[in-house]
């Protein structure tokens, strides 16, 4: 466990947003590890907690965060909510990522919060993802500041790409309003949700399309073969 605990604080301590190479690099090292201490029972969640979700979090809302930096670090909060640890749960990172948005957030910051939230929502229980899914649509309908209506439109786009949210009661009214705000910022976030939710259902109907042909083919064969 100590061992552990120590590659945990030096990797932490590469993590930020002026070597994003080597901040993805020692992400993969922390969420290794975490993996490994959960594997074995470790405990590590008191450094995790004071040392790594900082550091994570302050990158969370770096403008500069992108590419596999981006990437390993969605899965450090995935692993690191996934680890059932106290202070380490689902409300506390939620709250957490929460408390980094204000208004003097660049455009590309709260993208980067929103795919966050969107991360640990995906890995909810279906009561906690509504709950999150419900505050989403709340704050785009009556969020006090802009800022906090684009990142829950985003918010919603990000989910949508990994969970359906069809079922979510007059949704798309709700995100077609978005386009009449006096924000342009806002108007470009609701474009990516529509087209985040479009996408999903391109996929499928590609799929049901390749496994229409599929079937016809090898109904094919069989007649060739009879």
């Amino acid at each position: 466990p100590a061992l552990l605990e120590t590659v945990l604080t030096e990797a932490a301590a590469l993590i930020d947003d002026v070597d994003l190479h080597l901040t993805h690099l020692a992400l993969r090292v922390t969420i290794s590890v975490i993996g490994a201490a959960d594997a074995t029972g470790a405990p590590i969640a008191g450094v995790a907690k004071s040392v790594v979700l900082p550091k994570a979090l302050t990158l969370a809302a770096s403008p500069l965060l992108q590419g596999l930096a981006l990437s390993s670090l969605l899965e450090l909060f995935g692993a690191l909510c996934g680890c059932a640890a106290a202070g380490l749960d689902f409300a506390t990172l939620y709250g957490a990522l929460l408390e980094m948005v204000s208004g003097a957030l660049a455009k590309q910051a709260v993208a980067n919060l929103a795919r966050a939230l969107a991360t640990l929502c995906a890995q909810a229980d279906e009561p906690t993802r509504a709950q999150s899914v419900a505050g989403f649509v709340a704050d785009i309908r009556g969020a006090p500041d802009e800022t906090r209506r684009r990142l829950a439109l985003l918010c919603v786009g990000e989910l949508g790409r990994e969970r359906d949210l069809q079922s979510v009661a007059s949704l798309q009214t709700i995100i077609l309003e978005s386009f009449e705000s006096g924000e342009e910022e806002t108007k470009t976030a609701a474009a990516c949700v529509v087209d985040a939710r479009a996408r999903p259902r391109a996929r499928r109907s590609r799929s049901h399309s390749h496994l229409w042909h599929s079937r016809r083919y090898a109904l094919g064969l069989v007649a060739v073969g009879n």
